[in-house]
């Protein structure tokens, strides 16, 4: 399994149909069913139910949809912190923050904080508590901010 076939994966799941994530990823229908087929072989089990028109995922599927997220976003966050280094730039850090704050949070000190250190980059992500605990606990992001928390 690779970067590439979670790509696939998700754009299927997504779309509900393997035309519509070919069309998606401006690919052919063949080829895509193909990645599909060999993925499902690789892990051993079904990942979609192919109905006349639309797929339906099969709890192994989800599973790796939720995990394929995940994946990429790890994935998109190390290419954004190599691309950062390589610059010459400190580093990102990742915050998460209840959806109903992250104005307030975009806002006022990091922005003042990000014109005195623009070598610190920011990741903003939002989510309701339990997600941000989860985020926090896969490593995804560093800091959690509840909305009672934010004081910056």
């Amino acid at each position: 399994m690779d970067i590439r076939q979670l790509k696939y994966f998700l754009a299927i799941a997504e779309e509900g149909q393997i035309t519509l994530a070919a069309k998606k990823l401006h690919m052919a229908q063949p080829p895509l069913s193909q990645q599909l087929k060999l993925l499902e072989d690789e892990l051993g089990v079904k990942l979609v139910e192919r109905g006349s028109r639309n797929i339906q995922l099969t709890d192994a599927g989800k599973i790796l949809m939720n995990r394929a997220h995940q994946i990429l976003e790890l994935s998109n966050s190390v290419v954004k912190e190599i691309e950062d280094f390589s610059k010459g730039l400190k580093g990102t850090l990742s915050i998460g923050t209840v959806s109903s704050s992250g104005e307030t949070l975009l806002s006022g000190r990091i922005s003042e904080f990000h014109k005195e250190h623009s070598g610190i980059k920011f990741e903003i992500y939002e989510g309701n508590t339990f997600t941000l605990i989860d985020l926090l606990n896969k490593g995804i992001i560093e800091v959690a901010l509840p909305e009672h928390h934010l004081m910056l």
